[in-house]
């Protein structure tokens, strides 16, 4: 099993950026920027929502590092061997996160 402190290859940051990219696309926060742009200035609010962006970001990797320190020695702790449940896990995530 990798660590969570080893470098980042090209392929892990491409996965990473599509992610967050189909994520993003069509999400609350893109109809509230349009929409919010053209109230205010466009400029005010872009630089809002990409502030927001990069903190939401950095907290979302900071539980993603906490989780993937701790999961695996409760998950071993069980008996469990098979890392797949990581990735299902993801998957359930990702989609009820999506749909609140």
């Amino acid at each position: 099993m990798a660590s969570v402190t080893s470098t980042l290859n090209v392929e892990d940051l491409l996965e990473a950026a599509s992610m967050i990219l189909i994520s993003e696309l069509g999400d609350k926060t893109f109809f509230v920027a349009c929409i919010m742009s053209t109230r205010a200035s466009p400029l005010y609010v872009g630089l809002s929502a990409y502030t927001a962006l990069i903190v939401m970001t950095i907290v979302s990797t900071l539980i993603g590092i906490s989780a993937a320190q701790a999961l695996p020695h409760v998950i071993r702790g069980q008996g469990c061997r098979d890392v797949r449940w990581r990735v299902v896990l993801s998957d359930v995530l990702f989609v009820s996160l999506r749909m609140s």
